[in-house]
């Protein structure tokens, strides 16, 4: 297990404490067919509330075994009662203090940012999700706070169960009542953990109200639900830099991940602020399940079908902002899969899985030259100003190509998603293939030991009350012809920061560069692309992180030419890092001799030949398509400039390789393919791309081969 740290910064005067990081909390919805068919036993049957009733708990979360457990009853009225596990009180891990937080919570008003702060969980979650089962006294609730028997150990789980809805208990098989199960340990009912209790209590009252409606509804979407319910309560969401540090995954599966949570939350909330409460509610209540009930839903409403809607999601991650149908974000943007600054890029082969969205950017020339190989309509493929963040028009991407000159000028980046529908049974493949002018190499400047996420970092507050402080360290750029290009940055939470790039000095006339990011990724590297033109070569910078609520990553890595320094909240000057110190958990005090996990990268110009004319040496495939008839013999002919050698080589979808052909300079015919691959067989029906090298350079030909 990872352990986390976090402290403030201070002078060698004073210190501060280092706290471990909470484990992460999750959902343990018990699966009903768990339990084997036999005599049904009831140990509570709801009636008039006892002050020491006997209820059935699993001894397990996800356990078929059911074990009874005395309570004491700690709230009732007519609409919900409250229990709690003796042992858990008597151990003092709930008290009544805690208990009525969690009766106001759920009975009389929610938090700030809630749909209706005025209203408790239980009103808001039946005007969005509907009714509870009507059990007893037509849908009463019973909370039962128990310790939730998930192998929880102290100091080295990393998760355990905050709570669940049990199906049993809506069966003769169990206590035959609408309950929810809140975990005491390590969730206490006391202090900070109440909030996150609280959050579990909306969590999981879903699940009792989905399961009332729709007992066999498909997991992603009864947990997306789950997730959407405490947001509406003004509570936080789930960290959504789990999904969105690689957005290439299946949407309907749900195998209990942090980053399955985080995916089918955000896809709700989308869904909630694009089409609102009756929307949601509709869809509970359809028998269907899964992608139909949305599709069904969405065609009763006039909305557009389930495909476009996923892909209007997907988009918007991206874009964010004020919508046509209201505020989505700010959250962290999708992590781009991949970085394309060289070119000509002819090795570009990849694969979209099923609902899932695969980022590439492609940034570092101009005057630029895509073109894009897929199998039929799939992947959908998006062209997207990186900048600005505005769709670029393209619909001969995948015929022609596309070729803009002012890509390098008016615009740096150019973002391209690929996604794919429910016509996908599992993946599909495409490929890019892109040519401009210039291109560069891309080189990170690090000097944190390349510690990343898989490796034990302690966490260090960069702000306070007092508001933002700023850590900051200085890089020497060996390069002359070098420009900035990116800002990598290791924060633990997707709290806003703010990064600067300083010039030579650590003072504020110095700045060339600020950027505020509302939503960075938590406990990963964030990658912070910069725009061309910060040229510094052989000089020396100052990059800087500042926050008022984030913590960054520190790292135990001597150096003795590179420093880090920090702003405190309070002040105007700079302190090197080696002169502050922090307290650790042992009650130690540590000098911080190390470096911040902040990290910096340039380009340098490829200095290869510039082969933007060469495609003039080539013509093109003709006919294109290439038709075939029955066992007719047919060709298809491409001209090449006879001045120059040149090897065809024909690769399918895939990126294999399945015919070559070699021609010596001075040989006047064009070159001819008979439609057969090199082992003799009939190639397919399908789209091709020919890789040509003319005397060293290399151009690209797109041929679609229809039987």
């Amino acid at each position: 297990m990872r352990r986390y740290f976090r402290a403030l910064l201070v002078f060698l005067t004073a210190s501060s404490t280092l706290l471990p990081q909470k484990p992460a909390p999750i959902c343990g919805l018990p699966h009903i067919a768990h339990m084997p068919p036999g005599e049904a036993t009831i140990l509570y049957k709801p009636g008039v509330p006892s002050e020491n009733p006997t209820f059935l708990i699993r001894e397990h979360y996800n356990s078929s075994t059911l074990i009874e457990v005395d309570f004491y009853l700690m709230h009732d009225e007519a609409t919900f009662s409250v229990y709690a596990e003796a042992a858990e009180v008597d151990s003092m891990r709930v008290d009544s203090i805690a208990v009525a937080e969690l009766v106001a919570a759920f009975r009389d008003h929610t938090f700030e940012g809630s749909v209706d702060s005025s209203s408790g969980i239980k009103a808001i979650a039946e005007d969005v999700f509907g009714s509870p089962p009507s059990w007893y006294r037509n849908g009463k609730v019973f909370i039962l706070l128990i310790d939730v028997r998930d192998d929880y150990v102290p100091d080295s789980s990393e998760f355990f169960v905050a709570g669940y809805f049990d199906p049993l208990d809506q069966t003769q098989y169990g206590n035959q009542a609408n309950i929810i199960y809140l975990d005491t340990n390590p969730g206490q009912l006391t202090g900070e953990y109440i909030k996150l209790q609280i959050r579990t209590l909306a969590h999981e009252y879903q699940h009792l109200i989905h399961y009332g409606h729709d007992n066999n509804e498909e997991n992603w979407i009864n947990e997306g639900l789950s997730e959407l319910s405490p947001v509406l309560m003004g509570l936080p969401h789930r960290d959504f830099t789990l999904y969105l540090t690689d957005t290439n995954v299946r949407l309907d599966i749900f195998p209990g991940e942090l980053a399955d949570y985080a995916r089918t939350g955000l896809f709700f909330l989308y869904t909630w602020i694009r089409f609102g409460t009756p929307f949601i509610r509709n869809m509970i209540a359809r028998t269907e399940n899964g992608i139909t009930a949305l599709e069904n839903t969405l065609s009763s409403f006039g909305y557009p079908p389930f495909d476009d809607y996923l892909y209007g999601w997907h988009l918007a991650n991206f874009i964010q902002g004020d919508g046509s149908y209201g505020k989505y974000g700010p959250f962290p943007q999708p992590v781009m899969h991949d970085v394309i600054i060289s070119f000509p890029e002819n090795d570009f082969h990849r694969q979209v899985k099923r609902l899932g969205a695969h980022w590439t950017t492609i940034t570092g020339g101009w005057n630029l030259y895509l073109s894009a190989v897929r199998s039929g309509s799939e992947p959908r493929l998006t062209l997207i100003n990186g900048n600005d963040r505005t769709l670029i028009p393209a619909p001969q991407l995948t015929s022609i190509g596309f070729q803009d000159s002012t890509f390098g000028i008016d615009y740096s980046e150019l973002v391209v998603l690929a996604t794919s529908s429910t016509a996908v049974s599992d993946s599909v493949s495409y490929a890019l293939f892109v040519d401009a002018e210039g291109g560069f190499e891309e080189t990170i400047i690090s000097y944190d030991g390349d510690k990343g996420a898989d490796e034990e970092v302690p966490w260090i507050s960069l702000g306070d009350e007092r508001g933002e402080g700023e850590a900051a360290l200085v890089f020497d750029i060996p390069d002359n012809s070098a420009d900035l290009s990116a800002v990598h940055f290791y924060a633990q939470t997707s709290d806003s920061v703010r990064v600067r790039v300083y010039s030579q000095a650590l003072v504020p006339d110095s700045v060339i560069y600020t950027a505020s990011i509302n939503a960075p990724l938590g406990s990963k590297w964030t990658v912070h692309r910069l725009p061309l033109g910060i040229q510094e070569g052989n000089q020396r910078v100052y990059v800087s992180v500042a926050s008022a609520n984030n913590a960054l990553a520190y790292n135990e890595n001597d150096t003795t030419s590179h420093f880090s320094y920090y702003r405190f909240p309070d002040s105007t000057s700079f302190f090197r890092l080696d002169r502050l110190k922090v307290t650790l958990p042992s009650g130690h005090d540590k000098i911080l001799s190390g470096n911040w996990s902040i990290r910096l990268s340039y380009l340098v110009p490829d200095t290869s030949e510039d082969e933007i004319d060469v495609p003039l040496a080539v013509g093109y495939f003709y006919p294109n398509p290439f038709i075939i008839e029955g066992s007719s013999r047919s060709v298809v002919k491409l001209e090449i400039n006879p001045g120059k050698s040149a090897e065809v080589r024909l690769y399918n979808i895939l990126g294999q390789e399945i015919w070559k052909h070699t021609r010596p300079a001075g040989v006047p015919s064009p070159v001819e393919w008979h439609g057969l691959m090199d082992d003799g067989r009939l190639a397919p029906s399908g789209v091709y791309l020919a890789r040509i090298a003319v005397s060293d350079a290399m151009v690209y030909r797109k041929l679609v081969l229809i039987r």
